[in-house]
């Protein structure tokens, strides 16, 4: 694999996380088993803010999908999902588990996931970093078409 395709799935699987936690808050009782939560959440209340918090999920998923096209140069994406996106959902799931909402297993699990998911983010930012100070090292170029191929001028011809 190389760093490149590393990187792109890295992407990739973090959008798939961010599509199906997104799913969940749409329908709670796709999550219900992963946070092993006892009841779906039945207040107006409690159903908007569900709502609102899976647009914008779904918004992060479709940015982590763009900045898969061009990983390089997109990479801060990757820093972005680990903090603050997963940072503030690691801390929304310690409240949730302080007040009682969600269990002892349940938190375990879903921080269990952030964390390897906020390591394969640290992963793939560093091999960005890497590929975009030597894009030699078998991290092809991202090709610009606003450049001139080599022999090709401005124009064209």
């Amino acid at each position: 694999m190389t760093r490149i395709t590393f990187i792109k799935s890295v992407y990739w699987i973090a959008a798939a996380v961010d599509a199906a936690v997104a799913l969940g808050m749409v329908f709670p009782p796709l999550i219900q088993p992963a946070l092993q939560i006892a009841a779906s959440p039945t207040t107006v209340e409690t159903r908007y803010a569900l709502g609102s918090g899976a647009a914008l999920m779904f918004g992060w998923t479709a940015l982590l999908i763009w900045a898969s096209v061009e990983p390089v140069a997109r990479r801060g994406v990757l820093l972005l999902t680990a903090v603050p996106v997963i940072a503030g959902l690691a801390l929304s799931t310690l409240y949730g588990h302080v007040h009682g909402y969600i269990p002892r297993g349940g938190a375990l699990s879903v921080w269990a996931l952030q964390g390897v998911l906020v390591a394969l983010l640290a992963v793939a930012y560093r091999l960005a970093v890497f590929c975009a100070r030597a894009s030699r090292l078998s991290c092809p170029a991202v090709p610009n078409p606003a450049s001139p191929s080599p022999g090709e001028d401005r124009a064209g011809t």
